[in-house]
């Protein structure tokens, strides 16, 4: 008989190694689930993480009356780091950047929250997460092209300690940007999705710590308890407000402290379609536009949610007799 056992309905989780929703975890003898870092990715080929809780066969089945021993994470060597911090000339992403910012502050930046360049896919950038002692955990491999990330005709996303043939890899994530913490004077924290993100905005927005978690499902208490006693500030994407919302609630209440969730991107992208999936970077790099020759019925549900959000938009259009029929969406931007 077995002490631990996958579960055998046919609920999932997000993976803590790829992030996909296809994460079956393990239960007790009571189907008690165990930490969320025990159990199987059902992605083999793409994914294949598992891992498996110490003493898992037992000739008795009975309840777990204690706490799985914690499986301390792997690491990858320093050197290997280093010797990636350089060829930003093949980096398509640094390119991209300096398109937008000052070479010497990409650089800058990208030294500074360890940002390398892999060899895989021509060039892509690696997201290195480094812990709050200075360790590196994995990297993030991701391939960029224009500045988005390359979805199609699969999503190219890849991790270094995949990519170096590292066996037994126990892989414990930590955001993007972890280590500056102890380098940061300040105590606003400001939390956003993709690492993309979080760079653009320390170049655009310096003076505050900004960090990545890596992606929409990735948001937990564990992964915010080490930022207990700042203020923190989560910057969801207009496809992920109402999700970040409802775990805000739950991790402010793990943590004994608010967590503030920022409306910013949905309101300034409140015109276009919000499954778009926008983010602070869209709205800072100037890649929010307006839709071609939109319905005038488009125009109607535009202005309806600029008044629910300001009222001041229905006085000014009584007061200057304004024909919304006539009206454009450029006239009405945020």
């Amino acid at each position: 008989m077995f002490k631990y056992k996958f579960d055998s309905s046919s609920k999932k989780f997000p993976c803590p190694s790829c992030g996909k929703k296809r994460f079956v975890r393990y239960v007790d003898a009571d189907k008690n689930f165990l930490d969320d870092q025990y159990g199987k990715c059902d992605r083999e080929i793409n994914c294949g993480y598992i891992l498996r809780p110490e003493g898992e066969v037992e000739a008795k089945l009975k309840p777990i009356k204690r706490i799985p021993k914690e499986f301390k994470p792997s690491f990858i060597e320093d050197g290997i780091v280093q010797q990636s911090l350089t060829s930003y000339n093949r980096n398509l992403f640094y390119q991209y950047l300096t398109t937008n910012f000052d070479e010497n502050l990409v650089r800058a930046t990208f030294k500074k929250y360890r940002v390398g360049t892999s060899k895989h896919w021509g060039g892509s950038p690696v997201f290195w997460q480094t812990d709050l002692t200075g360790r590196v955990r994995t990297g993030k491999i991701v391939k960029y092209v224009n500045g988005d990330r390359v979805t199609k005709p699969f999503n190219h996303v890849t991790w270094a300690h995949k990519r170096l043939h590292l066996n037994d890899y126990v892989l414990r994530q930590v955001m993007f940007g972890s280590h500056l913490l102890k380098f940061y004077a300040g105590d606003i924290v400001c939390i956003v999705e993709s690492e993309k993100t979080a760079l653009v905005m320390d170049m655009y927005c310096p003076g505050l710590l900004w960090l990545s978690i890596g992606s929409l499902t990735m948001l937990s208490f564990e992964r915010l308890k080490f930022l207990k006693g700042n203020n923190i500030i989560l910057y969801p994407d207009t496809d992920g407000d109402d999700k970040w919302k409802a775990k805000a609630e739950i991790i402010s209440k793990k943590m004994g402290q608010r967590i503030y969730v920022s409306e910013l991107v949905k309101n300034q992208t409140i015109l276009f379609d919000q499954k778009d999936g926008f983010d602070l970077a869209d709205i800072v790099l100037g890649k929010v536009r307006l839709k071609a020759q939109p319905e005038k019925m488009d125009i109607h549900k535009a202005i309806q949610k600029l008044i629910v959000k300001n009222k001041v938009v229905a006085s000014l259009i009584e007061t200057f007799d304004l024909d919304i029929n006539q009206a454009t969406l450029t006239d009405f931007k945020l």
